[in-house]
């Protein structure tokens, strides 16, 4: 009898040992691999973000890297496209305030003056 109790405490201690054991290597995997996403998540992010912030500020040449067809190399495209919008429509407006800038002081020129 005592012999059966000894061997059932053995055994729920190795079973405890290999639940424990595979628990933490779980939690290490999942931890792993949390840390990886969070990684391939917040990079494309953070890049982007940056080039927000320099869009806002003027530099409209520029661009992110598209790196994967899901939705933040989507996002990514996008940003691209309205960034080539942007600088198209800047370099229009600009030759437009230039044009009329030469009109203005073409007109002033031909101004009779007193």
């Amino acid at each position: 009898m005592q012999r059966a109790d000894i061997q059932s405490r053995d055994r729920a201690r190795r079973a405890i040992s290999v639940v424990a054991g595979v628990s933490l290597g779980a939690l290490v995997v999942s931890t792993l691999v949390a840390l990886h996403l969070a990684r391939t998540v917040v990079r494309p992010l953070r890049h982007l973000t940056e080039s927000v912030d320099a869009l806002r500020l003027g530099e409209f040449d520029r661009r992110v890297e598209v790196a994967s067809p899901d939705e933040l190399g989507r996002l990514a495209e996008g940003f691209n496209r309205m960034a080539k919008a942007l600088a198209e429509f800047r370099r229009l407006n600009l030759g437009e305030v230039v044009r009329a800038k030469e009109t203005l002081e073409a007109t002033l020129a031909a101004l009779p003056m007193p």
